[in-house]
């Protein structure tokens, strides 16, 4: 072969290897990186989730102080209390029965007045709630960030006036446990060894009797306590001791679930795939009524079914899936009222506060609707007015035909019937004012919050006007005082500040 030949044929296997390189490069090329590698991300959530844990251990910190200043508050008014009775009793017998009558009720009412004292500043839990949704926003992967935000949420529910106000508020109540159980269990699926995430798990479904799923994060507590070994400072005997007490209580656990484990499936057997589902869920075993549901199609279960899956799929931190499942169909099937309050809980539980805001709104304009064959007046409130006007005016006219003297009584019975669902109304959407004033704050918005709170208490005008009947309760009335209270003297307080 002459060397020109060769030259050719050199040439046209280079071309050749020069096509192959060019079409496998990408698949040779390293992996490239993310947006959240970046170091000035990574610096930002480093900074926001610091700032997070910073005010935490900063709120934590402020807890004796203020505890000593509700106790010598609670001490002292209830001693001028107690003064006060004796002084204005008539004789030694009477003075003796009002001491002991009060000092039995300042340790009955101590409780009661303890829960609706703040055990530190709000500020400093929604300002920690803002900085660790703005690491989880920069970085969706740190596990860290996202217990840091479940903390903020328990200490908040759990450690601020919140505590009494979500005995009676049922939305409030169930918002907070699903953004802990969120932002726990996001934690846990990011770093599995997130023993004190799998800790305040535990301790959430411990208190609301789910024993199953009690179970599951005791058991993940002790193999991540084993793994882990020792703490620091810590010798063998105390660490052997504490494995003891923990394989010691998981043991308990375990016969207590399978005593219901065992019942379930006694009293399940031949029942639909509903009513073992809720069997399951009366027995404490929610794991086990949502494994039910979720190895069954939707058409078995029906509606109630399908809305128990979602509930329980939000508090077991699986708001993905009840994003997904969550379709216009299923939400039509469930009802407005039922998917919109879905909808609203899944939304604040991921921090999406703009679409929290938007099924709150919904779920506003849902209780304008009259109730059942009512025309359409206006709002509750305009409908309210007006059926008080009709029974005024009905009230002063003289019958004048045997037909009205049976219409007339009747109507004013039909506008007593409808008056109650229409107060409620008004209640409930007092109530998801309070809802989006929390969720403001939570934003860092106190303008938009204080406004929430004071259209909120437009239904209580005073105390003075509750008294008299012109006013109206609803449950979060305080918490929306309370923090209407805080937010005017931030207010106040950032002028002098700047001065």
């Amino acid at each position: 072969m002459s060397a020109h030949c060769i030259v050719r044929a050199m040439a046209k296997n280079f071309v050749r290897m020069s096509l192959l390189l060019a079409l496998c490069t990408p698949l040779l090329a390293p992996a490239q990186r993310t947006f959240a590698d970046s170091p000035a991300v990574k610096l930002k959530v480093r900074t926001k989730r610091e700032e997070a844990a910073r005010l935490l251990a900063r709120f934590d910190r402020l807890r004796d102080q203020y505890m000593q200043l509700h106790r010598r508050t609670w001490v002292g008014s209830s001693w001028v209390g107690v003064v006060g009775s004796v002084a204005l009793a008539d004789g030694f017998p009477l003075a003796a029965l009002q001491l002991g009558m009060r000092t039995r009720l300042m340790g009955e009412l101590g409780s009661v007045y303890f829960s609706h004292q703040d055990e530190g500043s709000p500020d400093i839990l929604f300002a920690a709630i803002a900085a660790a949704r703005e690491a989880v926003r920069a970085d969706p992967k740190d596990a860290e960030a996202y217990r840091l935000l479940g903390e903020a949420y328990y200490r908040l529910a759990y450690r601020t006036s919140e505590r009494a106000a979500r005995r009676h508020f049922a939305l409030l109540d169930r918002m907070r446990r699903i953004q802990m159980a969120a932002a726990w269990s996001r934690a846990i699926q990011l770093r599995p060894d997130t023993v004190q995430a799998h800790a305040q798990l535990a301790r959430l479904y411990q208190e609301m009797g789910y024993m199953d799923l009690l179970r599951k994060h005791f058991r993940r507590i002790l193999e991540c306590t084993k793994a882990a070994g020792p703490a620091k400072e810590e010798d063998d005997e105390h660490f052997d001791q504490r494995m003891k007490e923990l394989k010691t209580n998981l043991s308990q656990l375990d016969k207590e679930v399978a005593t219901r484990l065992n019942r379930f499936e006694v009293n399940s057997a031949g029942r639909p795939v509903r009513e073992k589902a809720f069997l399951a869920l009366r027995l404490g075993l929610p794991g086990k009524a949502l494994d039910v549901l979720l190895d069954s199609d939707a058409s078995v279960f029906g509606v109630e079914g399908a809305r128990m899956e979602l509930e329980l799929l939000l508090m077991t931190g699986r708001t993905k899936e009840v994003g997904e499942w969550l379709s216009p169909d299923v939400g039509e099937a469930l009802g407005p009222t039922h998917s919109h309050v879905l909808l609203f809980h899944r939304a604040a539980a991921v921090g999406d506060y703009d679409e929290a805001d938007k099924f709150l709104r919904k779920l506003f304009v849902q209780l304008s609707q009259p109730p059942a064959n009512e025309r359409k007046v206006g709002s509750p409130r305009s409908h309210l007015a007006f059926l008080v006007g009709r029974m005024i005016l009905d009230g002063d006219r003289q019958s004048e035909s045997p037909a009205e003297m049976v219409l007339v009584p009747l109507a004013r019975i039909q506008c007593w019937k409808t008056m109650p669902a229409l107060l409620d109304a008004l209640r409930e959407q007092s109530g998801l004012l309070v809802l989006r004033g929390l969720l403001a704050m939570e934003r860092g918005r106190d303008q938009e919050a204080a406004k929430q709170f004071r259209a909120a208490l437009d239904l209580w005008r005073s105390e003075a006007a509750a008294s008299r009947g012109s006013g109206l309760d609803f449950n979060g009335r305080i918490l929306a005082q309370h923090y209407l209270r805080l937010l005017e003297k931030t207010k106040e307080k950032a002028p002098a500040e700047k001065k």
